[in-house]
C-alpha cells in the first residue's frame, strides 16, 4: 500500500457528473480495498453530497484556479 492517504480523489464532486461519480463509488468500491476522498471547492455542498449519498469519506477543499491548492490534493493521491 502506498503510503499516501488516498488511491483516489473525486475533484467536482458536487456538480452533476460528481455527484453520480460519487454515488457509484458508494455502491460499488470497497472501501476496504480502495482509499477515496471527494473534492471541490465548497466544503458545505460537498458535505451535503457525502451525507446525501450516506458515505464515509474525506472531503478536501481546493479551487481548481489555486494551483498550490490542487498541488496539494494530487500530491495525496
Amino acid at each position: 500500500m502506498s503510503d499516501r492517504p488516498y488511491d483516489v480523489v473525486l475533484y467536482g464532486a458536487s456538480g452533476f457528473v460528481g455527484k453520480q461519480t460519487v454515488q457509484y463509488f458508494a455502491n460499488h468500491v470497497s472501501s476496504k480495498s480502495v482509499r477515496w476522498a471527494i473534492a471541490g471547492r465548497n466544503r458545505q455542498k460537498l458535505e451535503a453530497v457525502r451525507d446525501e449519498v450516506g458515505v464515509t469519506v474525506d472531503v478536501l477543499v481546493a479551487d481548481s484556479q489555486d494551483q498550490s491548492a490542487i498541488d496539494a490534493i494530487v500530491s495525496q493521491t
